[in-house]
């Protein structure tokens, strides 16, 4: 009898969730689980040459094409060079849902993102300041 509560309150709660509209949610999630988990993106810096990390593993030297595994996770790409200061990048893999394609995106600090042209992440190193 207790087992016979305990799936009609889980039926229910199931049903409450469709009509309410979570079935969207639910049916992206699901979605998302069939998606491709890496991404192939070029990771490139103006000067080039500087050191890329990739969630602390060093994986060359820019420009370079670097598979990124982990869809929608957070990944931190660092640049080092000799006489520029360091530069640390967020992104993560972002799908579109509507063209079943994944995209490199930007994450900001302030949380807002966007997705770069091709697939590409191109740094800009500032010299550090040296005192005469």
């Amino acid at each position: 009898m207790r087992v016979k509560r305990i799936t009609t309150l889980v039926l229910v709660l199931i049903n409450m969730a469709f009509v309410s509209g979570c079935s969207l949610i639910i049916g992206i999630i699901a979605a998302s689980y069939d998606e491709p988990a890496s991404l192939e993106v070029t990771i490139a810096s103006d000067p080039p040459g500087a050191e890329i990390f990739v969630n602390g593993q060093k994986v060359g030297t820019a420009p370079l094409k670097v598979t990124i595994e982990g869809l929608s996770k957070e990944h931190t790409v660092v640049f080092i060079k000799n006489g520029y200061q360091t530069k640390i990048e967020s992104v993560s893999i972002t799908p579109d849902i509507r063209t079943d394609k994944q995209y490199l995106s930007v994450i900001r600090p302030d949380g807002t993102s966007f997705q770069v042209a091709d697939n590409t992440l191109n740094v800009v190193l500032k010299e550090e300041y040296t005192f005469p």
